[in-house]
């Protein structure tokens, strides 16, 4: 599986998205895919639940030597992980979909940044040269330490 980059993670560039109104379409179909991912998750955890029921109700059927009933839990519990299985790929898919999603907004975002960087590319190297001074200057603040004490 490829990273799983979920909505919870980018909130902020959903928030930022949402802020200069990139496209609301993007951040409307990421809150909703983040709904759907929630519902899938829940029905996973509701299908292992009922899983370990019919598990637990299996081993107290054999104990209790009823056959037939431990038979029809079996294909219950058959059923489940079916379900399962396919609850999970459907899972998988809106993760997909919300990662898909959130790469067109993070890239909206830098075309968008590129654009007002070229408008004011004055600005854009002021804080450049900032940090490059800020960079240089520490190390030789160090460099004098106690030696020059």
């Amino acid at each position: 599986m490829s990273e799983t980059r979920t909505l919870e993670r980018h909130e902020g560039a959903v928030r930022v998205a949402g802020a200069d109104d990139l496209s609301s379409e993007a951040v409307a179909e990421l809150l909703a895919l983040q709904s759907r991912k929630e519902r899938l998750e829940a029905r996973i955890d509701d299908i292992r639940r009922e899983r370990s029921l019919q598990a637990d109700c299996i081993g107290e059927l054999k104990f209790q030597g009823e056959d037939a009933a431990v038979r029809t839990h079996e294909e219950r519990m058959a059923t489940l992980g079916e379900e399962l299985t396919a609850v999970r790929e459907r899972l998988e898919t809106v993760e997909t979909e919300i990662d898909r999603t959130l790469a067109a907004v993070v890239d909206a975002r830098e075309r968008a940044g590129r654009r007002r960087g070229v408008e004011g590319s004055d600005d854009s190297a002021d804080a450049t040269d900032d940090n490059a001074d800020g960079a240089v200057d520490a190390p030789d603040e160090d460099s004098g330490g106690p030696s020059a004490r």
